[in-house]
């Protein structure tokens, strides 16, 4: 009885040894697809006519290595198999699938999965894509970079834009012999300072390579910081703007009356285009354009008039009555159906409304001045009827 637990110890040690190992290599392929951004079951449902969610070891393995470009060991390999293996000698890929394109762990079902979300390993401005350096070069690279960044925000230099047409394959990385030929610096840049910056941006797994991104994204990282800093110090000196006059309701009506009187302008023409089975009303947008185009720029209307003047006659359905508002606004010498009511008393706008609108007041004249127009009217009169 004892050979037998003996027997079966190293046994529980090598398969929990095994589920271990494939959930770091699990960990280290995610991150490989999130960065790629690859779908992974669509590979592996070319070896998978039928759907049924299994193929066997060797599409398995070949599908990591060829199709996704997934280099493993060995050991690797067989963690993965043995794990998702089932009897004989096939594999359930899709629980892998799964695995890998999970949001967050599952097993757990006692807290909030909010709590336990995968979060995405970063690829730019990581280890994985950026040559670590000493603390002085670290120090040096800030000084050219905030020289860099002066430089590119003066001129309107996109780093991006200089390498995007070496980068065929959007990937993030070109030639050193592509970055020394197209780099966007100053005249008075030395070549050393070029070597060093792209010592410091080479991809650390592929020689010969530079990751231009990462030298992009620090640029905009330090232009960003310079921006808030700017904005920080300025903020005590920017001035308020002064608060505009609020107006009622009814100052409102009587200025665009003054305007539709004094121009002769027909409103009702400025919203019927909107209004095809003459309802009397249209949206709230196309009253708003309407009244903008009609007495916007003459009554000087901003944007708060207006939306208290489409709040107003707004319907319980969201549409706007502009009929109502046309005869308010159009009543400003003489109310509406005139012809059936003749012995109505018109009354003149307030003048008040003229002054505001910039039209001249009535000029009061002195009895001389009253008779002596009279006069040159009578003549005025007289001499055209001769002619």
């Amino acid at each position: 009885m004892l050979q037998v637990e003996k027997q079966a110890e190293p046994h529980h040690q090598e398969a929990a040894c095994t589920f271990n190992c494939s959930e770091q290599v699990e960990d280290a392929i995610r991150t490989t697809v999130q960065t790629k951004r690859i779908r992974v079951s669509e590979f592996f449902q070319d070896f998978d006519r039928l759907r049924s969610g299994f193929i066997t070891k060797s599409q398995f393995i070949r599908c990591l290595d060829q199709n996704l470009n997934i280099k493993l060991t060995p050991d690797d390999y067989y963690s993965l198999t043995e794990k998702y293996a089932i009897q004989g000698n096939m594999v359930n890929y899709k629980l892998f699938c799964d695995f890998i394109d999970q949001v967050f762990y599952h097993n757990d079902v006692s807290s909030d999965p909010s709590t336990r979300l995968i979060p995405p390993h970063k690829y730019l401005g990581t280890i994985r894509s950026v040559r670590p350096l000493s603390s002085s070069s670290e120090y040096q690279l800030q000084a050219l970079l905030e020289r860099l960044q002066r430089y590119y925000q003066f001129r309107g230099i996109s780093l991006r834009k200089c390498y995007e047409d070496f980068d065929k394959h959007h990937v993030g990385l070109i030639t050193v012999s592509q970055f020394f030929r197209s780099f966007p610096g100053p005249p008075d840049l030395e070549q050393s300072e070029i070597e060093f910056l792209a010592k410091k941006y080479e991809d650390p797994k592929r020689p010969h390579l530079l990751n231009y991104l990462n030298f992009h994204q620090d640029v905009q990282n330090f232009r960003k910081g310079c921006i808030d800093a700017s904005k920080d110090m300025l903020q005590p000196l920017l001035l308020k703007e002064p608060a505009l006059p609020e107006h009622t309701l009814e100052e409102i009506l009587e200025k665009v009356r003054a305007i539709v009187f004094r121009n002769g302008i027909r409103t009702t023409e400025f919203f019927k285009d909107h209004d095809k089975l003459r309802s009397g009303f249209i949206t709230e947008n196309q009253f708003i354009c309407g009244l903008s185009m009609a007495v916007g720029r003459q009554a000087q209307l901003c944007r708060t008039e207006i939306l208290r003047l489409a709040e107003h006659y707004r319907q319980q359905d969201g549409r706007v009555a502009y009929k109502d508002f046309c005869n308010q606004v159009e009543k400003a010498c003489c109310p509406s159906s005139l012809e059936n009511s003749a012995d109505i008393f018109i009354t003149m706008p307030l003048k008040t409304c003229f002054k505001s609108t910039k039209m001249k007041p009535k000029i009061e004249l002195t009895p001389d001045e009253e008779e002596r127009a009279r006069k040159v009217a009578i003549f005025n009169n007289v001499f055209n009827k001769f002619l």
